[in-house]
C-alpha cells in the first residue's frame, strides 16, 4: 500500500469516527428534577437516539474522502433529511418544556369573557411575560372556538409563545394550535395523541396518582394535576391538596403543572412540593391589571425556585454533588 493510500485510509477512518462521536442533543431546559424525567421520556433522552446514531454514521460514511458511491451519498442525504424532519417534529414539544422551565406560568383562558375582552387580556398577559396559553371554552360553537383559538394562537406565536386547546384535539389541529390538553372525561389520551401526531404537545389532567402512568404511556408531555385548592372555575372539583401533589411530582416521569386555586401567595407552597409550573385562570383573567398579575406570578415562581435550590444546597450532605450537578 502506497503512502498516499495509507494516508487516505487513515483520514477516512478518522473522519467516520469523528462523525460518530457527534451527539445532537435537545436543548430544552427543564428543572433539575425534570431532567431525570426527560431522560426517560421519548425524544428528549440525554443520550443517543437511534435516529441520531444512524444519521451520523451514514453522514460520516458518505463524506469519507475518496469514497465515490452515489448510492451511499443519496442514502446519507435521505437519512439526514429524515433526521431534520424528526428534529422539526419534536421542536414544538421541546419548546414547551423550555418555556415551562423558563417561565413556569401557564395561562388558561376564561370562557366567561367576550372574545374582544379575551384577546385584550391575552395581549396584556403577553406583555407581562406569559408565554404558555391554553384556550378553554365550553360554551361556544365549534366554529366560534376555532375562530377565537386561531386569533389567540396568532398573537401568542408572534411573541414566541405556544398555545394549546382544552378538551378538543381536533379543534387544536383546525386552529393551528401547538397541542391539546385533555381531561379524564374527554377524548382518551391515546386517541388525542393519534389526532395530534408526534409533533404537537399533549397535556393530560389528573387528580389521582393512578391516572399519571397511563397518561405517560399515551405520550403525554406533562400532567396538569389538581385541583390543588378550591377554585371558582370548577367549584365542584375535589381538592387534591399539597400532600397528594408532592407524591404526584415524586412519581411522575414528566413535568407536573399544578392547577386549581393558584394565587401568588400559594405559589411558594406549590413549587416547594415539586411542581414544575403553575396554571391559573382567575389569577390572570379575572383581574384589573392582567400584565401586572402576570409579572407578579412569574416573579413568585422565580423566587420560589431560587429558594428551593438554596434550601437543597443547604441541606445536602457534606461532600455530595450540588442538585444541578445531577
Amino acid at each position: 500500500m502506497s503512502h498516499a493510500t495509507r494516508k487516505r485510509t487513515t483520514m477516512s477512518a478518522s473522519w467516520a469516527m469523528s462523525c460518530q462521536s457527534i451527539c445532537p442533543r435537545n436543548n430544552a431546559a427543564i428543572t433539575v428534577r425534570s431532567t431525570r424525567r426527560a431522560r426517560n421520556h421519548g425524544s428528549w433522552k440525554g443520550g443517543w437516539t437511534e435516529s441520531d446514531r444512524t444519521l451520523t454514521v451514514l453522514v460520516g460514511f458518505y463524506r469519507t474522502p475518496g469514497h465515490n458511491s452515489n448510492r451511499s451519498y443519496h442514502e446519507g442525504v435521505v437519512r439526514r433529511r429524515e433526521h431534520n424532519e424528526m428534529q422539526t417534529e419534536f421542536r414544538i414539544r421541546g419548546e414547551f418544556l423550555r418555556l415551562l422551565h423558563t417561565t413556569g406560568v401557564y395561562a388558561v383562558t376564561d370562557d366567561a369573557l367576550r372574545p374582544e375582552e379575551l384577546l385584550q387580556t391575552v395581549d396584556a398577559l403577553l406583555t407581562g411575560g406569559v408565554r404558555l396559553f391554553q384556550f378553554r371554552d365550553k360554551r361556544r360553537s365549534d366554529r366560534d372556538r376555532v375562530s377565537i383559538a386561531s386569533a389567540i394562537a396568532d398573537r401568542v406565536h408572534a411573541q414566541g409563545g405556544l398555545m394549546l386547546v382544552n378538551d378538543r384535539a381536533d379543534l387544536a389541529v383546525a386552529a393551528g394550535a401547538d397541542g391539546a390538553h385533555v381531561g379524564q372525561d374527554d377524548l382518551p389520551a391515546p386517541a388525542a395523541r393519534a389526532l395530534l401526531g408526534p409533533s404537537r404537545v399533549l397535556g393530560v389532567s389528573a387528580s389521582y396518582l393512578p391516572e399519571i402512568g397511563p397518561a405517560e404511556e399515551a405520550g403525554a408531555d406533562y400532567i396538569g394535576f389538581g385541583a390543588i385548592f378550591r377554585t371558582d372555575t370548577k367549584a365542584d372539583a375535589e381538592h387534591a391538596g399539597l400532600d397528594l401533589l408532592s407524591e404526584a411530582c415524586r412519581q411522575a416521569r414528566i413535568p407536573v403543572v399544578a392547577i386549581g386555586g393558584i394565587t401568588e401567595a400559594r405559589i411558594a407552597d406549590v413549587i416547594r412540593r415539586g411542581a414544575d409550573g403553575v396554571a391559573a385562570v382567575s389569577a390572570l383573567f379575572r383581574t384589573d391589571d392582567a400584565a401586572q398579575a402576570a409579572a407578579a406570578l412569574l416573579d413568585a415562581v422565580a423566587r420560589s425556585r431560587s429558594a428551593e435550590i438554596a434550601e437543597s444546597v443547604r441541606r445536602r450532605p457534606k461532600g455530595s454533588p450540588l442538585p444541578f450537578q445531577g
